[in-house]
């Protein structure tokens, strides 16, 4: 069974308007400009169904190759145009549905308008890639890496097809494994930023100079700090917070808040004496001990 096709004169038929290759199938977008459509002479002559199966078309040559092209079968277009097996029914469509395509050299057929607006998405999509292909080289300007590798032919004039796309990414793929190979040193320091591990307490801890010192600035004479070490010692590696897991900075922290507090309980409950030391209170004050103690109370609070 053979299908009609569009009739054309005798005179030779004009070249395909569409590079060849051209293929759109991944660019989902398909602009329809309403002013023109509604003001064309498509719109105002054909009927409803015309309508319908001539703009189903226009859309659907977006997905052929080349895009904004119409194969010139009658059992294609039926498809195409959603009338599924039903000859007849787009025979009776056929005129208004094609309104204004013409058939090229190349067997198919192609329309002015959607022509136009392949040929505008093409040029989009070329700017597109020179934009990326220029902020690709500034970085890789910036990572003083060879330059080479990443060239590519001229936007203007690179069709749009698959082959361009898998080059593209194999380029990218390239680009990457480059800037890890040439750039050793980044992933020793992001390696040197990782977070430092949380430890329990161990049994035998001491507190070091540091803690000691924080401990006399608050008041405490050094038989106090003595028997406040044992004891946090016992409560944070045997005791009720013998699970707790804590970094180097956050056992610091955490012996200072428990130094502040000591401190707190012995001032508001007027025992200077016991907590601090026979002299302990005037040192406080001498040192500047409970500037001190404010600012750890205001950070554990923060934190907390």
């Amino acid at each position: 069974m053979t299908h009609a096709r569009l009739e054309t004169h005798d005179d030779p038929l004009p070249q395909p308007p569409i590079p060849s290759e051209t293929n759109l199938r991944n660019y989902l977008f398909t602009p329809i400009y309403r002013a023109r459509l509604f003001g064309s002479s498509f719109h105002a002559r054909v009927s409803d169904g015309e309508w319908r199966a001539g703009v189903t078309l226009w859309l659907k040559s977006q997905d052929q190759v080349p895009a904004g092209s119409l194969p010139n079968d009658d059992l294609e277009l039926c498809r195409l145009a959603e009338l599924g097996r039903d000859v007849e029914a787009w025979q009776t469509l056929r005129a208004g549905a094609l309104r204004g395509w013409f058939k090229c050299a190349d067997g198919r057929l192609y329309h002015p308008v959607v022509t136009e607006i392949v040929l505008n998405q093409i040029k989009s999509i070329a700017a597109q890639k020179q934009r990326t292909h220029k902020a690709r080289m500034t970085v890789l300007q910036k990572r003083k890496l060879p330059t080479s590798a990443t060239a590519v032919a001229e936007p203007a004039t690179e069709l749009v097809t698959e082959s361009n796309r898998m080059e593209s990414n194999e380029i990218q793929r390239n680009e990457i494994g480059a800037s890890h190979r040439e750039e050793p040193t980044a992933s020793i320091a992001a390696t040197s930023r990782t977070r430092e591990a949380a430890v329990a307490l161990p049994r035998c801890w001491i507190a070091d100079a540091l803690d000691r010192n924080f401990a006399s600035r608050m008041g405490l004479s050094s038989a106090e700090i003595a028997r406040e070490q044992t004891k946090f010692a016992a409560y944070w590696s045997d005791g009720k917070g013998g699970r707790t897991r804590r970094t180097a900075k956050g056992w610091r922290t955490t012996w200072q808040n428990w130094i502040s507090k000591l401190v707190e309980r012995g001032l508001s409950n007027g025992q200077r004496s016991s907590v601090l030391g026979r002299n302990g209170f005037v040192e406080l004050i001498r040192t500047g001990g409970i500037e001190e103690l404010a600012r750890t109370g205001r950070k554990l609070g923060q934190a907390s």
